[in-house]
Formats: C-alpha cells, sequence, structure tokens
C-alpha cells in the first residue's frame, strides 16, 4: 500500500489570512475559479500549494503608485474658477 503524499488544506478563514485579503474575496475567488479548493465534510478547503502560486501571481502584477502626476488631481480645483463643473466636464478637464 502506497502512502501518499498529504496537501495542507487551509479553510476560507485561513486562507485568507494567508494572502492577506478579506474572507468574501476567497468566497469570489472560489466561485470564479480563479484558486483551487475542494469540498470535504461540508467544509471549503483550499490546498496551501494553490494560494502560494496565486500570492505570487498577485506580487508580480504591481500596482502602480498613486501620485501626484496622476491625472485626476487635475479635476480637484477645477471648480474654484466661480463655475462648478458638472459631470460632462471632467473629460474636457483631464485632455489639457
Amino acid at each position: 500500500m502506497r502512502k501518499s503524499k498529504q496537501i495542507p488544506l487551509l479553510g476560507v478563514a485561513e486562507a485568507s489570512e494567508a494572502m492577506g485579503v478579506s474572507v468574501s474575496t476567497i468566497w469570489r475567488m472560489i466561485r470564479s475559479g480563479a484558486v483551487e479548493n475542494v469540498r470535504k465534510g461540508g467544509r471549503r478547503l483550499i490546498p496551501a500549494r494553490g494560494l502560494v502560486a496565486r500570492t505570487s501571481r498577485i506580487r508580480s502584477e504591481r500596482i502602480p503608485p498613486f501620485t501626484l502626476d496622476n491625472p485626476l488631481f487635475r479635476l480637484v480645483g477645477a471648480g474654484k474658477s466661480g463655475t462648478l463643473p458638472g459631470a460632462r466636464d471632467k473629460h474636457k478637464i483631464l485632455a489639457q
């Protein structure tokens, strides 16, 4: 009889803590198929190896820092001329 290698399984709460995301994010990832999971004894469990692969992928997809060069800051104070810009004006302001 061969001894099978046991893969550590984490519960949803443990997986969320390990990845640094909320429990609802883990459930969204499970529903979308973004993270490998198994159902055992009425619980949804996530293999630890799947989390390692997922977190390394998330870390490689870095979001650039939000700096003052961002065009969104052009909207700040855009209404100081006396007339407030409306929702339609934002594209004109951002295009400047």
